[in-house]
């Protein structure tokens, strides 16, 4: 879940992980800000009082007790609150591409993909490089490397280095693939290739191709559009 309300009870295993925590408390307190800007909170410092006094409950419950010994609890699921805030929001778009308005709608193979022209010398490197895309996809202006790299740093994308024209490329990885249809996934200390719970149908979209194989398909496919620069994509 993106999206956090300021009034929602803090759950206390949320607690434990530090950027997770972190995660929540600033979702809640977007939410509330925003909520204040509409008019929609008519006591602020009751409404800050009550985050506080959620937070403080919420930690006291996972906090050890001065007599037994400091214990690390490590997440086995992350969910869209895990992911920060930036690529969080980009979420429901990568979703909405991959599955439509249907969860369960089996997707194209072409779209669990991410792709990045080469810099264009002479323009600002947003209006060129710094935009990742989905072959075959108009929704949206792309992925800036703020909303990718994040992904591919939790182990959701998988990327490869630059060919020799400056091409990049991305792919979903299980990992990713369940977390955008379920919400959820392996934390990444116990993931074990194979053992998501959309492993099947991932591995049937990806029918056994490597990564570089699949780059090469897919830029194939993208420089036959577009020719060796994709200016049909700038802004």
């Amino acid at each position: 879940m993106a999206y956090r309300d300021h009034r929602s009870s803090v759950d206390p295993s949320e607690m434990e992980d530090p950027s997770l925590r972190r995660n929540v408390f600033r979702a809640m307190a977007s939410d509330f800000l925003a909520s204040a800007k509409e008019g929609a909170v008519t006591d602020r410092a009751g409404s800050i009082a009550r985050m506080m006094e959620a937070a403080f409950k919420a930690g006291q419950s996972v906090a050890p007790s001065p007599k037994s010994k400091a214990r690390v609890v490590l997440r086995r699921e992350i969910t869209d609150m895990d992911i920060p805030s930036l690529p969080r929001r980009e979420l429901s778009t990568l979703r909405i591409i991959l599955f439509g308005s249907q969860v369960d709608r089996y997707p194209e193979a072409i779209h669990l993909a991410l792709w990045m022209s080469p810099k264009i010398p002479g323009y600002p490197s947003e209006m060129s490089s710094d935009r990742w895309r989905v072959p075959g996809n108009s929704i949206g202006d792309g992925f800036s490397n703020k909303t990718v790299l994040p992904l591919i740093k939790a182990g959701l994308y998988e990327a490869i280095e630059p060919d020799d024209e400056g091409y990049r490329y991305a792919r979903l990885t299980e990992w990713g693939y369940e977390l955008l249809a379920h919400g959820r996934t392996a934390h990444d200390d116990v993931r074990r290739p194979g053992a998501s719970g959309t492993y099947q149908t991932y591995a049937a979209l990806v029918n056994g191709r490597s990564l570089t194989d699949e780059a090469d398909m897919v830029l194939r496919q993208i420089r036959e559009q577009l020719g060796p620069r994709p200016r049909g994509f700038m802004r």
